[in-house]
Order: C-alpha cells, then structure tokens, then sequence
C-alpha cells in the first residue's frame, strides 16, 4: 500500500481536510480526523476506476474497510512523528 494524496477544500468557510491511502485494488480517503459515519470513502479500482461507487457502508466490503481503517491509522501515525535528530 502507500499513501496517495492529502487535499484540503473550504466548505462554509472552514477547511476539510482529506488523506488517502492505495493499494493495488482499493483506496481508503477519510474527511477528517475521526470516523464520524459519512466522513470515509472506499472504492475499488478494479470495478470502479473513476470512484463512482463509494462502498464504505457496503457491508459487503466491512472486511477492506477495517483493514484499510488500520493501515491508515498506522501511516498517519507514522507521518506525525518527529523526524529523530
């Protein structure tokens, strides 16, 4: 997997700030800090390459979802630490 993107738009004069993650098949974006319900994104690149089916509240796809939750969790972790030395 790696890290894709981070991007930021200004809605009602307060900036959103999104981060996602890829791997081969999936990308995992979350809106935020927290997962807040409708804040998270999941699309598979192999049935849907242009992202218009978002599939994090297919329970069909909780398995990904958790799994990507975790990595991203993981990396933002990492992105956060202070450089040693």
């Amino acid at each position: 997997f790696f890290v894709d993107t981070t991007f930021e738009t200004v809605e009602n004069g307060w900036p959103e700030v999104a981060a996602s993650i890829r791997t081969d098949r999936w990308r995992y974006s979350r809106w935020g800090e927290e997962v807040e319900g409708s804040n998270e994104e999941l699309y598979d690149h192999q049935r849907d390459p242009r992202e218009n089916d978002n599939l994090a509240r297919d329970p069909a796809h909780a398995e990904e979802l958790k799994q990507l939750r975790s990595r991203f969790e993981s990396v933002r972790v990492l992105a956060r630490q202070k450089p040693k030395g």
